[in-house]
């Protein structure tokens, strides 16, 4: 409702500061082709520049976001030097190849340390880093414990988005051009401005979202952990994970129950001590009573 209003407000604007009769059919004629786009160099009409321009929005292109996951199992003092070798090579790099999202060390177990790096980089920077990542792992006497790749197409979201602030930015020129131009009522030229901050505001939306999308497809994201292989044994078959997964649920087992003791036992011994003199006391009138000699 608001945009028709508007827009018969840029049919009108100008008609409604003119003169009457043949003076104001000229103004809104002359507003009509303001509001039209400009036509083509070889004088094509106005409907078929548009049709031009809408056309390569019709069909979307793959622009493929992918974010690859991978976990390294490796000996505990080979962690933190790995971790900071795929830093350092990241930064060298440089921001227009790659970029480090988040970076973190976590000591795990009381003696242990896990890491984790987080980057975004050049397709093929990161093809590069994904290839040697296994070796870089068997350097260090570890392996690739878990891989993941996900992938998004973007593309139809990108070309809706980019068709959208096209939209928005004509509509932006247009009601700037008619608060300039338009001799109304105050509330209408209001009106105008709240409706020009509100396109505003959904341009500036709409770009911060394409350059996160355009983004995410020209830096796909590397999430690597780092993890202490403390409970492997070197050589261990496949079923050779079970004792450790035997032994992890036993210690899991024994804190929870350890830490069920250390919640009750305080409370066990408030309760215990009324209790006991209650006990005590209900015995000691026992025997007073028994020890009393019947009435003669």
């Amino acid at each position: 409702m608001r945009t028709a209003w508007l827009a018969s407000l840029i049919v009108l604007g100008v008609a409604g500061c003119g003169e009457r009769g043949s003076q104001t059919e000229a103004d809104s004629a002359a507003v009509m082709s303001e509001a039209a786009p400009a036509p083509t160099a070889g004088g094509a009409p106005a409907a078929r520049a548009s049709a031009a321009d809408a056309a390569p929005a019709s069909v979307a292109l793959p622009q493929i976001a992918y974010d690859y996951d991978f976990t390294l199992e490796l000996p505990a003092a080979a962690v933190v030097p790995l971790f900071e070798r795929h830093r350092r090579a990241c930064e060298a790099a440089g921001p227009a190849r790659c970029q480090i999202v988040g970076a973190g060390t976590e000591t795990v177990g009381g003696t242990d340390t896990s890491a984790t790096l987080e980057l975004r980089a050049e397709t093929g920077w990161l093809a590069a880093f994904r290839g040697r990542l296994a070796g870089d792992a068997g350097a260090a006497k570890g392996r690739i414990a878990a891989s993941s790749t996900t992938s998004e197409d973007l593309g139809r979201t990108i070309s809706d988005s980019a068709a959208r602030l096209r939209a928005l930015t004509t509509l932006q020129g247009r009601l700037e051009t008619l608060l300039a131009t338009r001799n109304g009522k105050l509330a209408d030229l209001l009106e105008i401005e709240r409706e020009l901050a509100r396109v505003g505001g959904e341009i500036d939306a709409t770009r911060s979202a394409l350059a996160d999308m355009r983004g995410r497809v020209s830096l796909p994201k590397a999430t690597i952990v780092y993890r202490p292989d403390s409970l492997a044994v070197a050589g261990a078959n496949a079923g050779g994970g079970l004792p450790g997964s035997l032994f992890a649920v036993a210690s899991q087992s024994l804190f929870l129950l350890l830490n069920l003791l250390a919640a009750v036992l305080p409370w066990a011994v408030l309760l215990a001590v009324p209790v006991w003199l209650l006990v005590r006391a209900r015995r000691a009138r026992k025997r007073r009573v028994d020890e009393t000699p019947p009435l003669p």
